[in-house]
């Protein structure tokens, strides 16, 4: 079992070159995983969809990252080409690598076992420290889990029992029929996942503003991550994403979270909440609404209006994907290159995918298409007069001009 794939629950990242298929023999990504080895999937849920086992990275930062020592298991047939995303999701191959690896457990037992049969293994808990431990053929001792266990707690909690001593976690079910842990700073944990794919926060969400939640005097920026789902109840259920990795002030938490123009965050008592790292939830919205407009990079709004807008956004395994359409009614006094706002910051600069584009007025004529996505001066979209020339100016816009956009890229 030492070369069992590892999980890595939030590794999110994008292949930065194509992948040529019986050539390459790394992958170059925007980012690596933690644990190792491990196994991960690159164009989920499409033509290209693709299983790497991967034994190791290189690499010091996002423009020169690489897994590497990788094996196809299954797949696209062909080569893998560059931006698709790249996950660690918990499918089949994860599961199937333990298939006649593991003996029926020996829950309690005060000695070591004997060494298992052939091509087989042995977990069990030992009284003596109160630790899990396996076995494989070797008959090798190995600890399996280096955080102590108090005793199962099995009878049905009604709430959350008192924080174990120092290294200690405890087990036990709650009335909900679902089986928790508890560790020694006193975080509860579900085990294994709900039927709706929600796992309860225990801690107390404060109101900062629309947009910000706040945890006080713990650090839990480990578990809100950007792409975290969440779920919220002031008199009636929110959802939201986590718009960027959550941080610290002073002693307490602080997560970002956005809806665009669906849901926002009041000043008002949080009495239930939730997370979840699920692509989607049964009752996660399929997408959600936002205000976009396009704008100058220099001057002032003035009297700029648009009409027939609409803008929806949704967030699906890193990577944002955007459709909106718009009609410029008054050109207001901006000035500069012509952005349009985008609802997720860009995890990195890059080439908008899918199409997208700006028509003259009562012309259906192509007058600009965009160019890149970018995370400064803020998250914007970028337009060109046509593929790799000149920016397209404000000055080059007029009354009547309509966008039209159908974009991804990663967050």
């Amino acid at each position: 079992m030492s070369n069992t794939a590892l999980a890595n629950d939030k590794y999110r990242a994008t292949l930065r070159s194509t992948f040529i298929d019986g050539v390459d023999t790394i992958l170059n990504v925007t980012a690596i995983p933690t644990n190792l080895p491990t196994i991960v999937t690159i164009g989920w849920n499409g033509i290209y969809q693709t299983v790497f086992r991967v034994e190791g990275t290189s690499g010091t930062n996002s423009s020169n990252y690489a897994l590497t020592g990788i094996s196809k298991i299954k797949g696209f047939v062909g080569n893998l080409p560059e931006n698709l995303a790249v996950n660690c999701l918990n499918h089949e191959e994860y599961f199937n690598q333990f298939a006649l690896k593991i003996d029926p457990f020996v829950f309690v037992k005060r000695t070591a076992p004997s060494a298992p049969a052939v091509n087989r293994g042995v977990m069990y808990l030992k009284l003596s420290d109160s630790k899990f431990y396996y076995k494989l053929e070797d008959g090798v001792e190995q600890s399996l889990i280096e955080v102590a266990v108090d005793p199962a707690l099995l009878t049905e909690q009604g709430s959350t029992p008192t924080t174990p001593a120092a290294n200690k976690m405890k087990l036990y079910p709650k009335t909900d029929n679902q089986m928790y842990t508890v560790d020694d700073t006193g975080l509860e944990r579900i085990v294994g996942p709900r039927l709706d794919f929600w796992v309860p926060i225990t801690d107390t969400l404060l109101f900062v503003n629309a947009n910000q939640l706040r945890i006080a005097s713990v650090n839990r920026t480990a578990i809100y991550k950007k792409g975290t789902r969440i779920k919220i109840t002031q008199t009636t259920e929110k959802y939201f994403y986590v718009s960027e990795d959550s941080s610290m002030s002073g002693s307490d938490t602080i997560i970002s979270v956005f809806a665009g123009t669906d849901f926002t965050v009041a000043n008002a008592a949080i009495t239930a909440s939730s997370y979840s790292y699920i692509g989607r939830s049964p009752d996660f919205p399929t997408s959600f609404a936002f205000s976009m407009a396009p704008y100058g990079s220099t001057g002032s709004i003035g009297s700029f209006s648009q009409t027939s807008n609409s803008a929806r956004f949704t967030w699906i395994s890193g990577v944002v994907h955007v459709w909106a359409a718009g009609k410029v009614t008054n050109k207001g006094s901006w000035t500069g290159s012509v952005y349009n706002n985008l609802p997720i910051i860009p995890g990195s600069v890059t080439t908008a995918h899918n199409g997208r584009w700006l028509i003259e007025g009562g012309l259906n004529t192509i007058k600009a298409i965009a160019a890149n996505v970018n995370s400064s001066p803020a998250a914007i979209l970028q337009w060109n007069k046509t593929y790799l020339t000149a920016e397209f100016t404000w000055p080059d816009m007029a009354v009547n001009d309509c966008y039209q956009i159908e974009l991804s890229y990663p967050a």
